[in-house]
């Protein structure tokens, strides 16, 4: 400033009370709120971060055929689920059926490596007098060896109304 031929300390970080060496008057709420929130929102990450699943199951959509008829008169549906592994251990994933709706051969398995994820196609079962409107909702165990086994709500196509000679008291 001095080769301007200006006065030294014009420009400052700083008030104009603290440069005429005046008292701070009050209490500044920002002090205390500004680390609270900071607080709060590290909290909620350690929290969310803590209750992640390992291993994430969402359904997919299969092309073709939605539905088959078995010779005992059951539903035979494909099913398609992608099986995402959030831990850095492979993991061998399980489903196997739930109340009324039977996964066909037992169980279905498959590994996904660290940090990875793989489908996993299978067929269910389910009795034909349980559907209506084309479709039902139903539940699998998915035992990921991590956790005890978990039930997955799954979508299953169906026919829209009752089979002839199945035990429903629908009408046809």
């Amino acid at each position: 400033m001095r080769k301007v031929g200006w006065p030294v300390c014009l420009i400052r970080y700083s008030t104009q009370n603290r440069i005429e060496q005046a008292e701070r008057r009050g209490f500044r709420y920002r002090l205390v709120i500004y680390p609270l929130l900071l607080a709060v929102l590290v909290a909620s990450l350690v929290v969310l971060l803590a209750r992640r699943e390992p291993v994430l199951v969402e359904q997919v959509r299969v092309l073709g055929a939605n539905f088959a008829v078995a010779a005992d008169g059951a539903i035979e549906t494909p099913i398609e689920v992608l099986v995402e592994n959030r831990t850095d251990v492979e993991r061998t994933v399980r489903v196997t059926g739930a109340g009324d709706v039977e996964v066909a051969g037992g169980h279905a398995q498959v590994r996904v490596p660290a940090s990875d994820a793989s489908t996993l196609a299978f067929t269910v079962r389910a009795p034909a007098a349980t559907f209506g409107r084309g479709s039902r909702s139903g539940s699998v165990a998915v035992d990921d060896g991590v956790r005890p086994p978990r039930p997955v709500e799954l979508t299953i196509a169906g026919p829209f109304r009752a089979l002839p000679g199945s035990s429903s008291g629908a009408k046809p």
